[in-house]
């Protein structure tokens, strides 16, 4: 069994973690933003 599989798979397995990490926040953002944004106008 080849070592450097593991590592390969431990690294796509943190920076896609790290993505969706960083897709959340900008989803969350998004979404307090508008609803920031329409508590502020009602």
């Amino acid at each position: 069994m080849p070592v450097y599989l593991p590592i390969a798979q431990q690294a796509t397995y943190a920076a896609v973690s790290r993505l969706r990490i960083i897709i959340g926040h900008f989803i969350e953002y998004s979404f307090l933003k508008v609803l920031g944004t329409n508590i502020l106008n009602t």
